[in-house]
Order: C-alpha cells, then sequence, then structure tokens
C-alpha cells in the first residue's frame, strides 16, 4: 500500500466533501477578543502572516489604560507594509480617535500630509477613512486608517502603513480585509 497515494487520495476526497475547488481562494477569520470580550472579526487572505499579539494588564496608579491587543498582518512574501487592528479603548467617537492617531503619529511618522478623508460604511458600521503619506525612518511611506463604529461609543480601529508602491501590489487585498470588518453581536457572533 502506498502510504502517499492514501493521503493524497483522502485529501482530496475530504476537499470535495467540503466543496474545495483547486486555485480557489480560503480566508482566515480572526475574531477579535479583548477583556474576554469579542468585538469585530475580519478575514485574513491567504499567504499573509497573521500575528495576534498580546493582551497587556493595566499598572496600578497608572490613569492611561494599557496597550490594547493589535492583530497585525502582513503578506508572507514581501515585508513591505503593515496592516493592524485594535479596538481603541477609552476612544468614543472618530474624532477622540482622530486626536489619539496624532499624538501616536509623531512616534510612527517623522511627517504627515493628508490626502483623503470620508465617511462610509462597513457592514453596518459607520467608518471614517483617513489616507495620506508621510516619512518614516528616512523612507516615505503611505498609510491609511480606518476607524469603525462597532457599537455606540466603541470604536475599533485599523492601520495601514507601507512602501507607496506596495499599494499597487496589495491593494485589492487591503481593501478586502478592510470590507470583511464585521462587528460581533454580544452573544458573540459576527453580525
Amino acid at each position: 500500500m502506498n502510504i502517499s497515494r492514501t493521503v493524497a487520495a483522502l485529501a482530496v476526497a475530504a476537499g470535495l466533501g467540503l466543496g474545495w475547488v483547486p486555485g480557489a481562494s480560503a480566508e482566515i477569520v480572526v475574531t477579535y477578543v479583548l477583556d474576554g470580550r469579542p468585538y469585530f472579526t475580519l478575514a485574513a487572505p491567504d499567504n499573509w502572516v497573521v500575528d495576534t499579539g498580546f493582551e497587556t494588564e493595566a499598572e496600578e496608579g497608572v490613569p492611561e489604560p494599557p496597550m490594547p491587543r493589535i492583530v497585525s498582518l502582513f503578506p508572507e512574501a514581501d515585508r513591505v507594509l503593515w496592516f493592524g487592528a485594535w479596538q481603541a479603548r477609552r476612544v468614543k467617537s472618530f474624532d477622540e480617535a482622530i486626536a489619539r492617531f496624532a499624538d501616536l503619529g509623531a512616534f510612527v511618522m517623522d511627517e504627515t500630509n493628508v490626502d483623503e478623508t470620508r465617511d462610509t460604511t462597513i457592514n453596518g458600521m459607520t467608518a471614517r477613512i483617513v489616507r495620506g503619506t508621510g516619512r518614516r525612518e528616512e523612507q516615505d511611506v503611505a498609510f491609511g486608517i480606518v476607524l469603525f463604529e462597532i457599537a455606540p461609543e466603541t470604536i475599533g480601529a485599523a492601520l495601514y502603513l507601507g512602501e507607496p508602491a506596495a499599494w499597487e501590489v496589495y491593494g485589492e487585498a487591503i481593501t478586502g480585509i478592510v470590507r470583511s470588518l464585521r462587528p460581533v453581536a454580544q452573544g458573540g457572533a459576527a453580525q
């Protein structure tokens, strides 16, 4: 008995039984959980690395909330961009989130220029998209910020940061990740 052929036959049979089609895209859905509560889901494209980060504890006597868990995504073959998503602790509006990003911008980029700001809807969530360019470590970068209202006064944030040419290669995948963002109902199911 040839084990390789048996394993291959079982894989094909299982794939056919599950509706698998060779060459079809199959995303991985990630549920973002913070403090034991699920907030949103997003889909990671094939051949992208997912890093779920870790949850940090609040420091005693420190008024600022701890850094949130950040789900990071980037193409497996190419490290020319980074995409991260998180629930913005203690941020209750888009304007508040933009102010926090402005403070954070000094640590992430040397210079920033906002090219576009627009309001939209993503899977029923009110959202604001900000796109622009900047410089980081003496290199030109492009960025995109997506703020989305998971629930009233509960804001999620996603940030794309990469080489300007990376958008030409990965823009469709990044847009797909953003379009995949879905709030999680209190019961735990994506809406």
